[in-house]
């Protein structure tokens, strides 16, 4: 196992956005590279929460022990080459030990390297692990306080990954790996019992690295709001958008497309 630096992040709470972007509209259409109803979750066990939505009209609260959403191997077109991920995360319990966020398993079976694709809170840490084709490999950066934070992955063509918190300085590194066949999670690693025990919310998959830096388009998401794509990205390099706001919808977490 690969266990990388550690970059401090901040807290953000839903009062800091204020009435604007709680009433932020969903981003026009079309996306030509959407995915459309093929990026539709296959399952949904989750709880709408009104309350305390990060943007929009709700977010998905999971209960630590048996919720998740399940998303298609679709998404996987993403990783060929470079992509973009982010979503929101409600930190409730700052000692929780490796509950997922969202996850993709690198086989079949747990197993080594075991994961492609995880984001997990790990205590005072937020880790990202993928692997290196042989073992895994865990990106970790640190929550400082309980509350809602931004979570956002990049890979670039040539196997370079980062992983913010709160628009903070990312943790980095540099390998090929292992994709596994088995579908994403949200709330859970497949076969394991690593639930998700607070709210995620507006989440997107995207074909291309989003550009860091001052007046860079993490910074318009951290600033925005989460997922204002309206003002914040290029449309035309989304795969699938979930909102989170609508647990009623046909397989719930759906995309635009």
């Amino acid at each position: 196992m690969k266990i990388h630096g550690t970059a401090k992040g901040a807290a953000l709470s839903t009062k800091d956005f204020g009435v604007a972007f709680g009433s932020a509209a969903a981003p026009a259409l079309p996306y030509p590279d959407s995915l459309g109803s093929d990026a539709d979750s296959t399952s949904v066990d989750a709880t709408l929460n009104t309350a305390d939505q990060i943007l929009g009209t709700g977010c998905f609260e999971f209960n630590g022990s048996s919720n998740y959403c399940v998303l298609p191997n679709d998404l996987d077109t993403m990783l060929s080459g470079a992509f973009s991920f982010s979503c929101w995360a409600y930190v409730a319990n700052a000692s929780a030990s490796n509950v997922t966020v969202i996850s993709k398993p690198a086989k079949s079976s747990w197993e080594e390297p075991y994961h492609s694709f995880t984001i997990q809170q790990n205590g005072t840490n937020f880790e990202f692990v993928t692997n290196d084709t042989s073992t895994y490999v865990v990106m970790s950066n640190a929550i400082t306080s309980t509350g809602w934070h931004n979570l956002v992955v990049t890979k670039t063509a040539g196997n370079a990954f980062s992983f913010y918190v709160d628009n903070d300085t990312p943790v980095t590194a540099t390998h090929s790996s292992t994709w596994g066949t088995q579908a994403w999670m949200i709330g859970n690693i497949p076969g394991q019992t690593r639930y998700w025990d607070s709210l995620i919310d507006d989440m997107v998959f995207l074909k291309r690295v989003l550009t860091d830096g001052v007046g860079g388009e993490i910074e318009s998401l951290w600033n925005s709001g989460s997922g204002n794509l309206a003002s914040t990205l290029d449309h035309d390099d989304i795969i699938a958008y979930y909102t989170f706001d609508d647990i009623a919808l046909p397989n719930s977490a759906i995309p635009l497309s």
